[in-house]
C-alpha cells in the first residue's frame, strides 16, 4: 500500500470531547446517585435518560478508535505503531492515576487506594493480582488495549489494510455466536465480543472513506450494529443498592447503536475543516483526563463539598475543577512529556530496531 498522510477531522475531536463529557454528566447525574455514591438522587427526565444511555457514549469512543487506528496505522511500521499508542496513553494514565489514588486518600475517601494497588494498576489489569481499578473507568482503556493489540498483530501478518472487511466479518460472526449461543467468557475479554460492533463499524467506515462506500459497508455496518445492540444487553443494566434496573429493551438498543455509528460516521463525512484547528486540538486532548479524571475524584469531591454547600454548588465547583484540571494535564504535562518521548523514541528504535522492521507492514 502506498503510505498516505492522515488527514484531520476536526470534527472526530469535538465527537471525542463531547462523549467525555456525556460520560461525566452520566455519572455526577444518574449511576453515582442510582449506586449511592454521591448524597443526592438520581436526576430524571431528559437528563436522566440521557445518563441511563451512557453506555453508548463509551462506545463512540470504541468506534473512532476503530477508524483510527487504521488510518494512522496506513503507513506506520509495527514498531512505530506500539510506541504511538503508548507515547498517547501512557503519561496521561500514569499522572490521572496517581492523582486519583492521592486525592481519594487526602479525603479519606471509601474508595482510596494503598500503595499495592496503585502498582497493581501500572499493568492496566491489576485484577491478576488481586485488586480492583483506581477507578472504575480504566474498564475501557483494557479494552483499547487489546483492540490495539489485535491491530499490531493484523499489520505484522499483513492483513489490517489489505483484508479489512474479512476479518472484520469474521470478527462480528464470532461475536454474534458468542453472544447468542457460546457465552465463552474469555472470548469476551480477547476478542472483545460485547463491543467488538464499535471498533468493528470503525474499521468498516475507514475501509469506505478510502475506498469509497459500497453495499457491502452498509452491509457490514449493519451486522455491527446488531453486534452491538447484543453486547449493550450486559452494559444497559445498572446494579445499585437495593434492585437492578432492567436491561434497555431491543429497540432501544438497536436505535442507541445505530445512533453511535450515525454520530461518527457524521463526523467522518462532514470533517468541519473550518473549524479552530487549535481548539479542536485542545478539546480532543482534554477528552482524555476528563474521562480518566472524573469519576472517582468528583464522586468524593462532590460528597466532601456537599457538607458544607448545597448540591448545585458543589456540582458546579467540581465540574468546573476536573475541566481546567483536565487542561491543565493535557498542556502542562502530556504535550511536553509526548513530546520527549516522541524524541527518545526516535534515537532509540534508529539504533536498535532493524531498517526492516522500521518498514510498514503492509
Amino acid at each position: 500500500m502506498r503510505p498516505r498522510s492522515a488527514p484531520y477531522f476536526a470534527s472526530l475531536d469535538l465527537i471525542r470531547f463531547l462523549a467525555a463529557a456525556w460520560v461525566m454528566l452520566s455519572h455526577y447525574a444518574y449511576i453515582g446517585p442510582m449506586r449511592g455514591l454521591v448524597p443526592y438522587g438520581a436526576a430524571g427526565g431528559l437528563i436522566g435518560y440521557t445518563g441511563y444511555l451512557s453506555f453508548a457514549a463509551v462506545s463512540i469512543f470504541f468506534t473512532l478508535s476503530g477508524f483510527v487506528m487504521l488510518l494512522t496505522s496506513e503507513s506506520a511500521a509495527v514498531p512505530d505503531y506500539i510506541a504511538a499508542r503508548f507515547i498517547r496513553l501512557a503519561p496521561g494514565f500514569l499522572l490521572c492515576m496517581t492523582a486519583t489514588a492521592l486525592f481519594l486518600n487526602w479525603l479519606h475517601a471509601p474508595a482510596a487506594p494503598d500503595l499495592a494497588t496503585w502498582f497493581a494498576n501500572l499493568v492496566l489489569v491489576p485484577q491478576i493480582f488481586g485488586y480492583p481499578f483506581v477507578d472504575g473507568v480504566y474498564w475501557s482503556l483494557v479494552y483499547e488495549a487489546v483492540f490495539y493489540g489485535w491491530i499490531a498483530l493484523l499489520l505484522l501478518a499483513g492483513l489490517a489494510h489489505r483484508h479489512t472487511l474479512p476479518v472484520v466479518f469474521a470478527w462480528l460472526v464470532v461475536s454474534i455466536a458468542n453472544s447468542l449461543l457460546l457465552h465463552v467468557g474469555a472470548a469476551k475479554y480477547l476478542l472483545i465480543t460485547s463491543y467488538s460492533g464499535t471498533f468493528a463499524a470503525g474499521m468498516v467506515m475507514w475501509h469506505a472513506y478510502r475506498n469509497g462506500l459500497r453495499l457491502v459497508h452498509l452491509l457490514l455496518l449493519a451486522m455491527a450494529v446488531y453486534a452491538l445492540s447484543l453486547g449493550f444487553v450486559e452494559f444497559s443494566i445498572l446494579k445499585y443498592p437495593g434492585g437492578e434496573t432492567e436491561p434497555a429493551g431491543l429497540a432501544t438498543r438497536l436505535i442507541s447503536s445505530a445512533g453511535v455509528v450515525a454520530v461518527v460516521a457524521a463526523g467522518i463525512a462532514f470533517p468541519m475543516h473550518r473549524f479552530s484547528r487549535r481548539l479542536a486540538i485542545g478539546l480532543g486532548g482534554i477528552s482524555y483526563p476528563l474521562y480518566l479524571l472524573h469519576q472517582e475524584i468528583g464522586f468524593a469531591a462532590i460528597s466532601d463539598l456537599a457538607r458544607s454547600l448545597s448540591i448545585a454548588q458543589a456540582l458546579f465547583i467540581v465540574t468546573g475543577a476536573v475541566l481546567a484540571v483536565s487542561a491543565l494535564v493535557f498542556y502542562v504535562w502530556e504535550k511536553p512529556v509526548q513530546r520527549l518521548l516522541r524524541q527518545w523514541k526516535a534515537g532509540l528504535f534508529g539504533r536498535l530496531v532493524p531498517d526492516r522492521l522500521r518498514q510498514p507492514a503492509e
